[in-house]
């Protein structure tokens, strides 16, 4: 384990931090809606992937993905504590539903798949469903995401995958997935808030 390895760990754990807090207060004061279906598939791809890191040999580099697996989840509880109160409505639709049960469905396959390249591809793919709920609220209403968490959660893949200690393709695939998939969800949210400003009269 070298130091570099180290510091970029504890750089993508603080990038972390960052990203989480502020949108935990957001969601907290009722300026951010996060997506309740997103955020569960969210927790559970991400704790699983974290580990399977770690078990594959990422050594601290899983850390990072580790850490926010469980602010995801929190974020999940949270969404769904306030939609329960009422003060927080996502608009889950029935496609929402769908994209819940094939992730359901694959979790299955994915405890059935021995191999440990396979696995993280199944779950990376379970995580990329997860953002279908949310590019579809974020295409109706932008204004209910932060660009910012999904351009920090980019910033901070990258950063993961330089912790990354023992690179291949079981390792680093979820990282730069993901990472594509946050720089895309920037562009969408962006791309949608400059239309509806356009449009306002």
């Amino acid at each position: 384990m070298s130091m570099d390895h180290i510091d970029a760990a504890t750089l993508a754990i603080v990038i972390t931090v960052a990203i989480f807090t502020p949108y935990l207060i957001g969601i907290w004061r009722g300026t951010l809606r996060p997506h309740v279906i997103s955020w569960v598939i969210w927790g559970l791809t991400t704790l699983l992937v974290g580990g399977g890191q770690w078990l594959a040999g990422a050594g601290v580099g899983a850390a990072p993905i580790l850490l926010s697996g469980i602010l995801s989840s929190v974020v999940a509880g949270l969404a769904i504590l306030l939609r329960r109160r009422g003060s927080l409505d996502a608009g889950v639709t029935r496609f929402d539903g769908w994209c819940l049960g094939i992730v359901l469905a694959c979790i299955p396959l994915w405890l059935a798949t021995s191999e440990e390249r396979w696995s993280i591809l199944v779950l990376t793919a379970i995580d990329l469903i997860g953002f279908a709920p949310t590019v579809r609220m974020a295409w109706r209403n932008p204004h209910a995401e932060s660009a910012m968490l999904f351009a920090a959660f980019a910033l901070r893949n990258a950063v993961a995958l330089a912790a990354v200690e023992s690179a291949h393709l079981s390792t680093v695939i979820f990282p730069v997935v993901i990472g594509i998939a946050s720089a895309g969800m920037v562009a969408l949210i962006l791309i949608r808030r400059a239309m509806i400003a356009k449009s306002s009269p």
